[in-house]
């Protein structure tokens, strides 16, 4: 439990009992139990191979690590033949070696882990990699731990680890995220031993700024308010024949992704966060009398009249204001 003493929780009984009993038995006699192990004589958790090695260190990683412990689950490849399994922290470092990884690169907890790591390799002769330790990429309001995720896909509460709400690398990609974006995010934020919280938004922002020069433009609105521009034929009446439609670039940098039209009617939606009931200098969108501009159209919307059903808004009643002399926007809705 966080904050109490673990000697005082979980007291070691006797020192005789450290470094262990079994510390100093022969070699043969080791041997016989480890092929005892291998064979299935003993119960789970009655026998494990030890490493011996340094219980004068001042770090705990390196009194004595678990090798390998029995456990009666079939293995993937020799089924139910095989009941001895290694331990990670001694896998690790042999793995790396035989695999001649140049880089083991992990997050900080494990940095107490580099001590056994090299004594491992060192003992067993083996090239040793180098090592660095990193601080975790924590993201906002963002659960990233394995063990945690592996609920939420045991209980259903999501499809698996593709599920676009999945923080994984096949869930964001399932959301729309290329590998450009998530290894330029990775970039932007850095490798630092420094912890810190990586905001939602700067995922977002890299996103756009990747996704910027390649992809074709579209417009929707995620909470839409209704807008009836009153005086539509009266502006309408202004632009000839064609109406109220113009040509829009399906991308503002690369005019080779072509184009679309895009017709402005008496009646269209905006989104809530465009829209504010009450005027506030840091906003620069559209308010009650606060003119906002329109995009492609080029004049002023205006509203006069908001409809309420109860608190929820129904609908706005504005309009457009394409004369010479109005006030120049602070901003476009599109």
């Amino acid at each position: 439990a966080v904050g109490t003493d673990p000697d005082v929780v979980a007291p070691i009984p006797s020192a005789d009992i450290l470094p262990g009993r079994n510390r100093d038995t022969s070699v043969e006699r080791n041997l016989k139990l480890f092929e005892e192990m291998k064979l299935g004589l003993h119960n789970e958790g009655t026998l494990t191979l030890r490493l011996k090695m340094d219980f004068d260190s001042p770090n705990p990683n390196m009194y004595d690590l678990v090798a390998y412990r029995i456990r009666y689950t079939p293995h993937p490849h020799a089924g139910n033949g095989w009941c001895i399994y290694p331990n990670y922290d001694f896998t690790h470092g042999i793995c790396d070696s035989l695999e001649h990884i140049d880089y083991s690169i992990c997050t900080l907890e494990f940095e107490t882990r580099r001590e056994p790591y090299f004594w491992i390799l060192w003992a067993l002769d083996m090239y040793r990699p180098k090592v660095y330790e990193m601080s975790r990429l924590n993201v906002e309001y963002t659960v990233l731990s394995k063990r945690r995720l592996l609920k939420l896909v045991n209980a259903n509460y999501v499809r698996g680890w593709n599920d676009p709400r999945m923080p994984t690398i096949s869930g964001l990609r399932r959301r729309g995220y290329n590998k450009q974006i998530i290894n330029n995010f990775c970039n932007e934020v850095g490798a630092t031993r420094s912890a810190k919280v990586v905001q939602m938004a700067k995922l977002f922002h890299v996103a756009r700024l990747t996704l910027a020069d390649t992809t074709r433009r579209a417009m929707a609105a995620l909470e839409p308010i209704k807008v009836v521009i009153t005086n539509f034929d009266e502006e309408a009446g202004k632009f000839g024949e064609n109406g109220m439609t113009f040509e829009v670039q399906n991308s503002p940098t690369d005019a080779t992704l072509g184009s679309h039209n895009v017709t402005l009617t008496g009646t269209i939606y905006i989104d809530s966060e465009d829209f504010k009931t009450e005027d506030d200098p840091n906003f620069y969108r559209l308010t009650p009398n606060k003119p906002v501009g329109v995009k492609y159209h080029g004049g002023n919307l205006i509203c006069d009249e908001i409809v309420k059903d109860g608190d929820k808004i129904k609908m706005l009643k504005c309009r457009l204001d394409s004369s010479e002399g109005r006030p120049k926007p602070k901003s476009y809705i599109t």
